[in-house]
């Protein structure tokens, strides 16, 4: 029994939960702040290289900034890391949300009688739950949601380049 029939509203399904987008929006904070580690990495390490010591001061600083480059390789793979998560995540939301949405579809179609579904094509009821809610999950994955990444990627990483350098960054920006 579908619950439109026992007077319920029904359960709206596309809301998303509070907790899913927070999480989305802390891996895009997590992205920036891996992409902005990286940019100062860089600029340590690119002016480390281009150092010019002698002796056992050079020696030093040379393995100092091995280490740098290390940090930058392991900051590399921990924002690699990072996207694949944002990925994994967003779409566990569509399939949650487009689960629901069809399960809703599915309590209507029952709650139907033979005659309102005498007159439709069935190949058209499948193609609603099959091709559009897959177009509508992969909007949502990887469009909506990815898109609260990007700005939650875009804005700290322009602030910090502009910081850094305000000709970059306002480049950056104007771009």
């Amino acid at each position: 029994m579908s619950t439109h029939q026992t007077g319920e509203p029904p359960e709206n399904p596309f809301r998303l939960a509070r907790l899913d987008v927070a999480r989305v929006i802390a891996l895009g904070l997590a992205q920036a702040g891996a992409l902005i580690a990286f940019v100062l990495l860089l600029i340590v390490v690119s002016r480390a290289v281009g150092a010019e010591t002698l002796g056992p001061v050079a020696d030093a600083a040379w393995r100092t900034t091995l280490l740098q480059i290390a940090g930058l390789a392991g900051v590399a793979v921990l924002y690699g890391l990072l996207r694949g998560w944002e990925f994994t995540l967003a779409e566990k939301i569509g399939y949650d949300l487009i689960r629901r949405l069809r399960m809703q579809m599915y309590g209507h179609l029952q709650g139907m009688t033979p005659a309102h579904v005498q007159g439709r094509s069935r190949g058209g009821l499948l193609l609603r739950f099959i091709g559009d809610l897959s177009m509508l999950r992969t909007w949502l994955s990887r469009g909506l949601l990815a898109g609260v990444v990007a700005v939650a990627v875009l804005v700290p990483t322009l602030v910090t380049l502009t910081v850094l350098n305000f000709r970059i960054g306002l480049t950056l920006v104007a771009v």
